[in-house]
């Protein structure tokens, strides 16, 4: 490769070492990063013939470049290596992709970039639909009445679907085949006149993706991990903020996690305790969630939450949750499902069952209080930022 091109290939390095660390700690193993001084490592990149690039968390985090992204896949093309970029996010064309691109400093034609919209679109080809129309099926979710003034936003604000709408779910506005954005108003869309159009709304899970990094400033949002002693409340909250379980290892300092929800960056920060003498109304406040942890095996630990529930500024809080922990205990069970799901209707909160153990239903839970503290900040004229601490930590203080 030649030693003037020994920067640029480091970068390169550093680059995939990033991807294959990502991919790695996924799959609960150390990541495992690449050096650009080390033969073997060399050895392996002149072997590639085509790497193919996730783009979320990758080459960029909520639109902010990572570092030497750019510079990475140059220096790849340069040494002969395909490059391709594929992402999940239906809701981008490949042209929305490459405006981002290019604002990142990363040069992509068209054709090396693959979405799971256009994936899905070379599978109906295949199937013998090429020149067809494919419509959206669904039931008729309302009709409204909006000024031309009304945005995208707006439309979506009108229809709730009964308040029962799963906070995870993104919902997108499609017209003639165009997934609209929020900010888009009526009066930009070129409608007919009189404006009666029928426009379909996609809904679209989404996951909160746990990343190593986080831009210098982002939001911050506060869970209160609350049960009785011994129900698993700082074991979740180390689960979540490590993948990690806690078994044998000792937590000092209050867990947090970096999550990307949304394109918004989030630094999520679990509390399970709080200052001696502090009255609990006053450690809520703030919080944009409450998780209510039982022991799938102590009955006592779900009676035990009748003084939390009935608390007024419990109840005032948009995001509650249930969570029956240690759900990998089926052999201790003692708490049915059935009544920890009617016990979670009557007090209006949403049940999740998980293992801090072995990690099941944790992010399924979390997905959701995340989701919902999102909504609640994306309302707020001044959302609150913090400053990206210069160095990870994990823990809280052990009751």
């Amino acid at each position: 490769m030649g030693a003037a091109r020994g920067p640029a290939v480091g970068a390169a390095l550093a680059l995939a070492g990033a991807g294959l660390g990502l991919l790695l700690w996924r799959r609960r193993i150390a990541p495992t990063r690449l050096s650009a001084r080390n033969e073997k490592h060399r050895g392996w990149l002149r072997r590639m013939k085509c790497f193919i690039f996730d783009i979320d968390g990758v080459i960029h985090n909520a639109g902010t470049p990572v570092q030497g992204a750019g510079e990475a896949v140059e220096a790849l093309r340069a040494a002969g290596k395909k490059v391709l970029f594929m992402t999940n996010n239906a809701t981008k064309s490949q042209e929305d992709l490459m405006q981002l691109f290019s604002k990142l400093g990363v040069t992509a034609e068209k054709a090396e970039i693959m979405t799971s919209s256009i994936a899905a679109g070379d599978y109906l080809c295949s199937k013998g639909l090429q020149g067809r129309k494919v419509y959206l099926s669904g039931k008729l979710l309302g009709e409204v009445e909006l000024p031309e003034t009304a945005s995208v936003a707006d439309i979506l604000a009108a229809i709730q679907h009964g308040g029962t709408l799963d906070p995870t779910l993104k919902r997108t506005l499609v017209l003639e085949g165009r997934a609209l954005e929020e900010s888009e108003l009526l009066r930009d869309l070129n409608l007919p006149s009189p404006p009666l159009v029928q426009m379909q709304e996609i809904l679209q899970v989404q996951h909160a993706e746990r990343v190593m990094s986080l831009p210098n400033q982002c939001r911050l949002v506060q869970f209160a991990v609350v049960g009785e002693r011994g129900v698993g409340k700082t074991s979740l909250a180390f689960r979540y903020s490590t993948n990690h379980s806690q078994r044998g290892q000792a937590m000092v300092e209050i867990p947090f996690a970096r999550v990307l929800a949304d394109d918004t960056p989030l630094r999520v920060l679990l509390r399970d305790t709080w200052p001696a003498g502090l009255p609990s109304s006053l450690f809520l406040l703030g919080m944009d969630a409450l998780l209510l942890v039982i022991d799938l095996t102590d009955p006592q630990s779900l009676r035990a939450l009748r003084r939390w529930v009935q608390h007024d500024t419990v109840q005032a809080m948009p995001a509650k949750l249930l969570i029956g922990n240690k759900a990998d205990m089926m052999a201790q069970r003692k708490v049915s499902r059935k009544e920890a799901e009617q016990f979670a209707l009557t007090n209006g909160l949403a049940y999740f069952e998980t293992s801090a153990e072995d990690g099941t239903g944790v992010d399924a839970a979390m997905d959701y209080a995340i989701f919902h503290a999102l909504s609640k900040l994306k309302s707020l004229p001044s959302p609150q930022l913090v400053a990206e601490p210069a160095r990870p930590f994990v823990g809280c203080i052990v009751q």
